[in-house]
């Protein structure tokens, strides 16, 4: 007796924004989202440690695509920094290893100056960076001695909003790439003390915003369905990524690209939308006439009325 497997279900090219709670990893996050799609293939963009809080960004289906777009973003934190303190693992799921004076708030603010701008900064042993080919926290769960070099950042923003010895609440508009829990450390060091992030919610990632994210608990009782119809999809999606520009084609060039037929720049006509001041678009996006998405494309180089477009991924393709 044979038996096939069902196909599965096709979910729109789209993003589904979620509140993480703390005290479960981002894969962890993922699990009621597939049972609630009822889809096996869901990725995420921009990892959340277990302790965290706060915004992720998750594809599904043909979605997943578009992860490695969304990388670059500037993010923003609410973060609770406790001083006097130095965890192993710079969060509050560490042991304590290191103990000194709290400072007072005129010396935190002082030393806050020191860390807006370009930065350079070494991300946390207990990461997931790599160290000669393995992950970070992995050497140091089996106590490796090693050293990770430093990485360029950029803090655009660092304010205090509340002190209340020897904790203080901070907001942070940051680049991708800055570790939270490095920031802590570094200044609490540079603020002749030490220090750990004890609470950290992310509240933006690039132009999405915590207040439009879906709980988790809304997935489990509202359904598939529903988490569907809060997607964010189509050009609504596209307008809100840096680096795309929007195309809009007929149903004839929406049926070509989908048979995935040569195409070149000066079939898409003109943009629908001009990102004026911003640095010359990575990717061309194209909706159909239903403003569904036919495909991403890229071209390298000076853009020519007959550069040949090459293909990112078709959505909805034809064979």
């Amino acid at each position: 007796m044979s038996s096939s497997k069902s196909p599965e279900r096709t979910i729109p090219p789209g993003l589904i924004l979620i509140h993480k709670p703390p005290g479960i990893t981002s894969f962890q996050l993922l699990s009621p989202l597939k049972k609630a799609l009822g889809i096996k293939k869901v990725g995420h963009a921009g990892t959340l440690d277990k302790f965290a809080s706060g915004l992720m960004l998750v594809f599904a289906g043909q979605g997943t695509r578009f992860v490695q777009y969304l990388s670059n973003m500037d993010k923003r934190y609410h973060a609770t920094i406790e001083f006097g303190k130095e965890t192993e693992t710079l969060d509050p799921e560490g042991e304590v290893i290191a103990t000194a004076e709290i400072p007072d708030g005129s010396r935190l603010e002082e030393v806050l100056s020191r860390f807006r701008g370009d930065l350079d900064q070494v991300p946390p042993k207990y990461s997931a960076v790599h160290v000669d080919g393995q992950r970070a926290y992995k050497r140091s769960l089996k106590g490796d001695d090693f050293d990770i070099p430093s990485r360029r950042i950029v803090i655009h923003s660092l304010e205090i909003r509340d002190w209340n010895p020897p904790r203080g609440d901070f907001d942070i508009h940051c680049s991708k790439g800055t570790y939270i829990r490095s920031l802590a450390r570094d200044l609490g060091l540079a603020a002749g003390s030490r220090a750990y992030v004890e609470r950290l919610q992310r509240t933006t990632v690039g132009e999405f915003h915590l207040d439009e994210a879906l709980t988790l608990d809304e997935i489990r009782e509202k359904g598939g369905e529903w988490v569907i119809d809060q997607m964010i999809c189509g050009s609504d999606l596209i307008r809100r990524i840096p680096g795309f520009q929007l195309f809009q084609a007929d149903s004839d060039l929406a049926r070509r690209i989908r048979l995935g037929k040569d195409l070149y720049f000066r079939e898409l006509g003109a943009p629908l939308i001009e990102r004026s001041g911003d640095s010359p678009p990575q990717i061309f996006a194209v909706m159909d006439e239903y403003d569904q998405l036919a495909a991403l494309f890229q071209a390298g180089g000076d853009i020519q009325p007959q550069t040949r477009l090459t293909y990112r991924g078709v959505f909805h393709k034809l064979s």
